[in-house]
């Protein structure tokens, strides 16, 4: 099964969709992780049976859902690879690197969408890496 997490910012929608684990209880503390990483509002998240969410849109560096975390995880049962994807992220989850102009996950972070993954999943998920994806804010 999968699950959907729907965001908006700036009457901007943008839909992602996640591998849905066992226990359904888990999607809104998932969803409530990634909400903390995103300046787009979550309102809806929706698996077997669809609740309301109660994130809100907050001002930041990127204002467009077309830019996203890219975040690279990895099961280490299975070394299947998993993404998750975060549109409109906000820049306090990135360090800068200068000599590539580009901006990647901090570790501390990838960690604890890694740890919140695997929660709502029920897979054994590590961080490997991620970067925004877009031309920049």
């Amino acid at each position: 099964m999968s699950a959907t997490i729907q965001y908006s910012l700036n009457y901007q929608s943008r839909l992602c969709y996640y591998q849905l684990g066992d226990d359904l209880s888990a999607l809104p503390a998932f969803a409530t992780v990634l909400q903390g990483y995103s300046n787009a509002k979550i309102y809806r998240i929706t698996a077997t049976q669809s609740d309301g969410f109660s994130g809100s849109e907050t001002p930041g560096e990127v204002d467009n859902t077309d830019f996203e975390a890219y975040v690279s995880l990895r099961d280490t049962d299975e070394h299947k690879p998993y993404a998750v994807l975060i549109p409109a992220p906000k820049m306090s989850m990135f360090d800068y690197i200068a000599q590539s102009g580009t901006y990647r996950i901090k570790k501390t972070v990838g960690d604890a969408i890694a740890v919140a993954y695997s929660t709502y999943s029920g897979h054994n998920l590590i961080f490997e890496h991620g970067w925004l994806r877009g031309s920049g804010p």
